[in-house]
């Protein structure tokens, strides 16, 4: 069972297959940091006032928050009392869905999971949206995350999907239409992706350098 956020690990400027070993093989599990904390209280605060419908919820949760943590509550409300938070709590949706999709046909097929942060859908698309904290904003196409979320949302609804990365530090929003061949390309490289993991899986089991 992969993440996107794990087989992500083994591409890209950062990549490397030693960061992919030492979380999925040895299983070491490293500190968060400081902007991980924070991207997760401001992903509590929204999905929990989206779920409540009341956007007072914005205020009250940034205080709980930072009152038992180290985190600093006007950076919180300033990330989260953005439009795209606004809208979504007015119009409602789906919050942190977790999914399970296996990647191929096969008996023994690896599954990606993850949890698809906000979504929305009517009779005509789905508009799926990810929180982002990050200080700078990029295209949805720049990775094969929210393609590979929408992937799944196609599958279920049978519905064309929207992506929207929502840049909360930026108050920024960018959204693409994802086509089937997209969507297509995406499951393919993470069916790639996963079945070279376990490869180097397999090679740990029998001694062999899961790194070569």
């Amino acid at each position: 069972m992969y993440s996107y956020s794990g087989l992500s690990l083994t591409e890209g400027k950062y990549g490397c297959w030693f960061k992919f070993y030492c979380r999925y093989v040895i299983q070491l599990q490293g500190i968060p940091g400081p902007a991980l904390a924070f991207g997760k209280a401001c992903h509590a605060v929204i999905e929990h006032t989206i779920k409540a419908g009341d956007s007072e919820y914005l205020n009250i949760l940034s205080e709980v928050i930072a009152s038992a943590t180290d985190l600093d509550a006007a950076e919180i409300k300033k990330c989260v009392m953005q439009d795209a938070v606004y809208q979504a709590i007015v119009k409602g949706g789906e919050v942190e869905t977790y999914f399970e999709m296996p990647l191929d046909d096969t008996p023994f097929s690896p599954c990606l999971r993850g949890y698809i942060d906000y979504y929305r859908h009517d009779s005509a698309s789905i508009i799926l949206t990810d929180w982002k904290t990050n200080q700078a904003a990029y295209e949805p196409l720049e990775t094969h995350q929210l393609a590979l979320y929408a992937a799944y949302l196609r599958d279920k609804y049978h519905l064309p999907v929207i992506g929207r990365l929502v840049f909360l530090r930026l108050n920024k929003t960018v959204e693409h239409a994802y086509s089937d061949l997209e969507i297509d390309q995406a499951l393919q490289w993470a069916r790639e992706t996963s079945y070279e993991c376990e490869a180097r899986k397999q090679r740990v089991e029998l001694g062999e350098d899961p790194l070569v």
